[in-house]
């Protein structure tokens, strides 16, 4: 037996009659709202409500999906859960089920919260409809269960256990659905409601002649007259439905009689669903020509039935998501206005902040800097004073000696001095060009290429790669300064230690750092023993200084450095 109940049915005109009257409560959660706002939203409310009895189910739609969205700003989590679930029960009634469970799931997340039981038993009731719709009977079974406990009305109650028994009798579940219906029909709260009591006698009648019981009849035809009596079209049709496939198999031109009555009262109230069970039945009853035009009609209401159902479905989806991108869209200028006004403190406050603190970083990197060159000046007298004292001291002391004793008229003696005297002077100018600064107006690529030219003798080849490209004239002097007096230090110890015959130095430009890589074959040595050894501790402090790093590479032949130097 197909479940009679739609928006019409007097069950569903109860839920709504005791929603309207319970869910306008204090039940909101925020502050107090302005008695402006609250009359805004009772009229809106009345708006859509008013849509919604007018069967003008779109603009109903539009207005309470509004309304849930204001309601959860001022977080009403009761009211929004409320038009939330008449969302769903507008897209029950036009066919959407699909988007009425999603929809009728999201009202019970809101309802929960507050705990409001009418609403609740509303939103649970529809959910065991639109499962049975989708024939999803299990999950329609638990839904109906649980609306009746959250309701304490006993014709609630009744009604809801007589959709059970339905479902019962729908799933070959005979025996479950008569002794839940047998119960019901003796409550004199049923014999009170004639729709209630002619629903119960239809589905008791049904049940019993699904098990063979020969008063199956007598309820079926007391169902019929009493919906007869009172007028309850939509019933009439249930109980057209039940008297056809009651004689379909005993008497098939009675059947055909119900078949066609319910076809004609489904017209009548303009129920397209129900036209479509009727269409089926009447097919089943008839054959030859009258079959087939019946049979055309069937399959022409039913592809019109699934179009409209698609389009509806499309319809009311398009909706959700236009809303959704407006109050996205709202919400987003809201928010770049309240960002505006707090970008703006926040940029003094800032802008107040970095200068305080780009003050206190020039100040500290200028006494950063000063104290590493005075550390650094400092070393360099140190190590001037050092290579005086070891090599310059001792030679002019041997050549006072030897001055004392020398006989100037003897040519030997006179070669051997000025020889002296020529070695304390290369030194003398060894030392000096170590320590001194190249000339700021010279070209520092030929600069670079004489001083490592020094180096060069037969033994040793020294070969600068790359040196021209660099456009050094961009390049700061105390930059170049460092380079040459770190690259001279490097070839020194090349000389003394590593006994090298061919040295490289490639000059390179990467990602806006200038990259020396050094590389010879000598003997080679490990990093703290060459650094320690061969005090290129200088070499590794002048690079600093210019925010530069030096990288010892061990490999299995020789020596390589790399030396980089931001520009």
């Amino acid at each position: 037996m197909k479940l009679s109940i739609k928006i019409c049915s007097p069950f569903i005109i109860l839920f709504l009659v005791l929603l309207c009257s319970c869910h306008n409560g204090n039940t909101s959660f925020g502050k107090a709202q302005p008695q402006e706002t609250v009359l805004k939203l009772s009229k809106n409310e009345s708006i859509a409500f008013n849509c919604f009895t007018k069967q003008k189910y779109e603009a109903a739609y539009r207005h309470y999906i509004k309304l849930r969205g204001d309601y959860l700003a001022i977080k009403d989590t009761a009211n929004a859960g409320y038009a939330c679930y008449m969302m769903a029960q507008i897209q029950m009634t036009v066919g959407d089920y699909n988007g009425c469970e999603n929809t009728a799931v999201d009202a019970l997340k809101l309802l929960k919260v507050v705990g409001k039981r009418g609403n609740l038993v509303s939103t649970y009731n529809l959910l065991g409809i639109v499962s049975r719709k989708i024939l999803d009977y299990d999950n329609a079974i638990v839904n109906y269960k649980k609306a009746a406990a959250y309701t304490s009305d006993s014709l609630s109650i009744y009604i809801i256990y007589n959709n059970i028994a339905s479902l019962y009798i729908t799933t070959n579940h005979y025996r479950n659905a008569i002794e839940i219906l047998e119960k019901i029909i003796k409550s004199s709260y049923v014999s009170a409601d004639p729709q209630t009591k002619a629903r119960v006698l239809d589905n008791l009648g049904w049940a019993y002649s699904k098990v063979k019981k020969p008063e199956a009849l007598t309820y079926l035809k007391s169902g019929l007259q009493l919906r007869e009596k009172i007028g309850d079209l939509k019933g009439l049709i249930s109980s057209y439905h039940n008297l056809h496939n009651f004689y379909i198999t005993v008497n098939k031109p009675l059947a055909l009689q119900y078949a066609l009555m319910a076809y004609k009262t489904a017209s009548q109230i303009k129920n397209n669903e129900e036209k479509l069970i009727a269409l089926k039945e009447i097919i089943k009853s008839t054959d030859g020509k009258q079959r087939n035009m019946y049979t055309n009609e069937f399959m022409i209401l039913d592809d019109f039935l699934n179009k409209e159902r698609s389009k509806t479905e499309n319809k009311f989806a398009k909706i959700k998501y236009d809303y959704s991108e407006m109050k996205a869209e709202r919400d987003k200028t809201v928010l770049k206005s309240q960002r505006d006004k707090l970008l703006i403190t926040v940029l003094i406050l800032v802008a107040g902040f970095i200068l305080l603190i780009t003050v206190f970083l020039f100040i500290a990197q200028r006494l950063k800097l000063k104290k590493a060159k005075l550390e650094e000046t400092y070393k360099a007298e140190g190590r001037i004073s050092k290579k005086i004292h070891d090599e310059l001291a001792n030679d002019v002391f041997e050549t006072i000696v030897f001055t004392q004793t020398l006989q100037l008229d003897n040519p030997a003696k006179k070669d051997m001095l000025l020889k002296t005297l020529d070695k304390v002077y290369e030194k003398t100018r060894d030392i000096s060009r170590e320590n001194a600064n190249i000339d700021a107006d010279a070209d520092f690529h030929t600069i670079l290429i004489e001083m490592l030219a020094l180096f060069k003798t037969k033994e040793v080849n020294i070969l600068p790669v790359n040196a021209e490209a660099i456009a050094w004239n961009t390049i700061n002097e105390y930059k170049k300064n460092t380079l040459h007096k770190v690259l001279r230090e490097l070839m020194v110890n090349m000389k003394k230690h590593s006994q090298a015959t061919l040295v490289t130095i490639k000059f390179t430009i990467n990602n806006k750092k200038l990259v020396v890589t050094y590389a010879d074959n000598g003997i080679g040595i490990k990093k703290e023993s060459f650094i320690r050894k061969n005090g290129l501790q200088n070499a590794e402090s002048r690079i600093k200084l210019v925010n530069g790093t030096v990288t010892f590479d061990e490999i299995s032949k020789g020596v390589k450095i790399s030396i980089v130097i931001p520009l």
